[in-house]
């Protein structure tokens, strides 16, 4: 579900009307109080997508994945909220999740940001300092007839919302029968979650494909 919602380009519509990484966010109505207009002036679309600078190829070195991790970063800087000031602090940890089938991405990913993996003859070790959490997935669909190699930036911020939410809507519960007819015992478990986005500002879409 988490993948649906990251990868959707026209379902999954959030409090703007956008899918979560969309280029035409805006502050039609007030962060602050919901409902009224947001101030003129304010309401230019804004976009957490970026393209890689070597989009459509496999990356060749940690060097062109630092590239696009700091054009990310960036742009995720330069949001502004309906106010039309800057969003971010640069308080946060980064969290990077993608497709652990692109074997180059795996690898040039880890190289760049775990300092536990093996240099071998790529030594560009600029992204250590960030402190970057890697999470894999095999969910991420195929394009193409090849492994997707898009990759999503996440910045966590302290006394924030993070931008995927999970509710739950319902804890679990659990009833149990006698069925006469085959004479066994039976349960049934029931639980239900909601699942959305709210932050897009603190997430980029890096698009690779």
């Amino acid at each position: 579900l988490a993948v649906d919602i990251m990868e959707s380009a026209t379902a999954f519509d959030g409090f703007d009307g956008q899918p979560l990484y969309s280029a035409s966010h805006t502050w039609r109505t007030s962060d602050q109080t919901p409902g009224d207009p947001s101030p003129a002036g304010d309401t230019s679309p804004q976009s957490n997508l970026i393209t890689a600078v070597s989009a459509g190829t496999d990356y060749a070195g940690s060097g062109a994945v630092l590239d696009d991790f700091y054009d990310a970063v960036e742009k995720m800087n330069a949001f502004t909220d309906d106010k039309g000031t800057a969003i971010h602090s640069g308080e946060g940890r980064y969290i990077i999740v993608y497709n652990n089938k692109k074997a180059d991405l795996d690898r040039y990913l880890n190289l760049a940001f775990n300092p536990d993996a093996v240099a071998g003859d790529d030594t560009n070790r600029d992204g250590w300092r960030f402190k970057v959490k890697l999470i894999s997935s095999p969910h991420f669909v195929s394009v193409a007839g090849t492994s997707d190699f898009d990759w999503y930036l996440f910045r966590l911020i302290p006394g924030q919302q993070p931008p995927l939410v999970i509710q739950e809507r319902q804890g679990l519960q659990s009833e149990a029968w006698r069925d006469p007819n085959v004479r066994m015992n039976r349960w049934q478990y029931t639980i239900r979650y909601g699942f959305g986005w709210t932050n897009w500002w603190q997430t980029i879409k890096v698009n690779k494909s």
